[in-house]
């Protein structure tokens, strides 16, 4: 019950030295709080006598669970099923569908102390960005353009004319990955 330091000098003071130091994890044990010795506490012993202490490492670790993928709320649930507890950012994503996971600290599979915190950053749907005018474009050239810029492109051509882009929907700002009409003659 004494710290492992408080213990090794009462161990001292009565003339008798410190033996084996062995380290068990305790759910009801602190931390660098002896444990147990051998032999037990009370017995005679000769001067001199080595004493083995047996130490807490605390409470045992936890393996944090992977929660990238998950619905918020499915991931807040799993890390609280694990004994962590969670802080929530969130954010912008360009591929993450928004209220998902998309990234964790610490991350998956590491050991942390229970009760410790995972965050988690999740996503507010994708960023609203400009989207390239590409009017006056040949189709081929166009799409290629947009597509690079990380959109979708539906086009048609109406017969006639030289393939070149004569409207486009949206212009201006639309969401990341939203779909670009295009009509070229």
């Amino acid at each position: 019950g004494k710290s492992q330091n408080a213990a090794e000098a009462a161990l001292s003071a009565n003339k008798l030295k410190v033996g084996k130091v062995t380290r068990e994890y305790s759910t009801s044990v602190d931390k660098n709080t002896v444990i147990s010795s051998s032999p037990k506490a009370g017995k005679l012993l000769k001067r001199d006598t080595r004493v083995d202490l047996v130490v807490s490492n605390g409470i045992p670790p936890v393996t944090v669970p992977k929660v990238v993928g998950l619905s918020r709320k499915a991931a807040e649930q799993k890390l609280s099923d694990a004994g962590l507890r969670f802080a929530v950012r969130e954010e912008k994503h360009k591929t993450a569908d928004e209220g998902t996971v998309f990234s964790q600290s610490p991350e998956a599979e590491t050991e942390q102390a229970k009760g410790s915190t995972v965050v988690i950053t999740v996503s507010m749907g994708p960023p609203v960005v400009q989207v390239p005018d590409v009017t006056r474009m040949p189709i081929g050239a166009a799409t290629k353009k947009l597509e690079q810029a990380g959109f979708t492109v539906d086009s048609s051509r109406v017969p006639g004319g030289r393939g070149r882009v004569i409207q486009q929907d949206p212009q201006g700002q639309a969401p990341y990955g939203s779909t670009v009409k295009l009509w070229a003659f």
